[in-house]
């Protein structure tokens, strides 16, 4: 007798969890409200409160259960709370205690809307946040420089910003034209949106957002059509990436002159990579003053410092609390020293095994989706910072890591096929 691959756990012959229980549209608008809202940074105080708002009204939807997830499985508020932790030794007592609450605010607020909704949802909530945020950016027209003349910027702020949500919209978007039980609508839509956010990914001029987006792309197709359904190429996409950060490892110093002639030649970076290596000299001095423990969760952009009022100053930067050493790794370093980095390394190493072995288990248009968006912060963390108060990439990260650590009775009964000749294949027998 046949059976049906939603009736055997995803084809592998195991019987189905039962369906997680649906959130309710409404607190599905909520999210993704806070998730559009957390990108518009004009509002000063006032953005800062109606985030709170928005986080508090998640948070008391599922407060006994988030607590009890935090006891289960403590790793998803450790390095926030290790941020918290940080003001007792900060330069800046104050900042570091204020912006580590609002992390482990912003964390914690990520993590209950995982694990309120299916995957399905969670990766909707995503998709219309990014969507909206783009077409905001549209509306708003700002523009702002970049080697090759004006592009456009939007209310974020910044060309690599831009970029980067772009190139987050185009994997959103991929993900769900491929889901088959999404609507002819929600397809089609996600179809015109692929299209705007790649024509604004590629024309922004910001060479890491074409990075991610060449990487990304290539690493959800890969995990989607091949890595879930093929052991020999898992064993080998093990061996590769061990082999490639071996070599890493052992000649980094050589990768990294052979990127920064590579960024100067192909991508138009000049030999500061646009200022970065000045922020990294920096913050590698810091780091010789305080190797251990660090300065405090944000205590020096967001301090009183005066090497730091005046590198501001020269970039005509007025408020350091967004600000970072474009470095995600250098920035855990100088706020939390070693120990912050091994919390971080520890966080970091958890969160992939999870979302690896989810994309396996569990293939999916999402799961393929969250394993790429992963990989893909692992090489772009060496440019930029996610690690920021209220910042959408942290609660997407947090977001896919929560979903992935979901109890086994909580686990989506369906996931889209791996591909169309699949459809009509049967799966086991009985």
């Amino acid at each position: 007798m046949l059976l049906d691959a939603h009736k055997t756990g995803f084809g592998l012959g195991r019987p189905a969890a039962p369906e997680k229980e649906e959130a309710s549209p409404l607190f599905i608008g909520i999210s993704t409200l806070l998730l559009i809202a957390v990108n518009i940074r004009t509002l000063g105080t006032l953005w800062i409160v109606f985030i709170v708002l928005l986080c508090v009204v998640i948070l008391s939807k599922s407060f006994s259960s988030i607590f009890s997830l935090m006891f289960r499985q403590p790793i998803l508020i450790l390095l926030p709370v290790f941020y918290v932790l940080s003001c007792l030794w900060s330069d800046e007592f104050t900042i570091s205690l204020s912006l580590g609450m609002q992390t482990l605010l912003a964390t914690l607020t990520a993590v209950t809307i995982a694990q309120r909704t299916t995957n399905r949802q969670f990766l909707l909530i995503i998709f219309l946040a990014i969507s909206f945020t783009c077409i905001g950016c549209i509306l708003d027209g700002e523009v702002g420089p970049s080697a090759e003349g004006m592009v456009l910027i939007g209310y974020l702020g910044s060309k690599d910003a831009m970029g980067l949500m772009a190139y987050s919209g185009v994997m959103t978007s991929l993900a769900m034209m491929l889901d088959r039980e999404r609507s002819f609508m929600m397809r089609g839509f996600a179809i015109l949106m692929a299209l705007v956010e790649l024509r604004i990914a590629t024309s922004v001029h910001a060479a890491t957002a074409i990075v991610c987006l060449g990487l990304g792309v290539s690493i959800f197709l890969l995990t989607y059509f091949v890595l879930a359904r093929f052991t020999v190429a898992r064993w080998i996409s093990y061996f590769f990436i061990s082999l490639m950060a071996m070599a890493f490892l052992v000649f980094a110093s050589e990768f990294v002159q052979l990127f920064l002639e590579m960024s100067s030649s192909h991508l138009g970076k000049d030999a500061s990579l646009t200022g970065r290596t000045v922020l990294w000299e920096k913050g590698l001095a810091l780091l010789g003053e305080s190797p251990l423990i660090g300065h405090g969760y944000r205590a020096f952009w967001a301090g009183s410092s005066f090497d730091a009022r005046h590198m501001l100053a020269s970039m005509n930067i007025a408020d350091g609390r967004g600000f970072h050493f474009h470095e995600q790794y250098l920035e855990v370093l100088v706020d939390t020293g070693i120990l912050g980095f091994l919390v971080f390394l520890s966080t970091f190493v958890i969160f992939t095994k999870k979302i690896l072995k989810s994309a396996i288990v569990q293939p999916s248009c999402y799961t393929a989706y969250a394993f790429a968006i992963v990989v893909v912060d692992l090489i772009r963390w060496v440019f930029e910072t996610a690690f920021l108060p209220f910042s959408f990439d942290m609660m997407i990260f947090y977001g896919l890591a929560a979903a992935a650590m979901r109890p086994p009775k909580k686990i989506m009964k369906k996931a889209p096929l791996l591909s169309p000749l699949d459809a009509n294949k049967p799966t086991a027998t009985a």
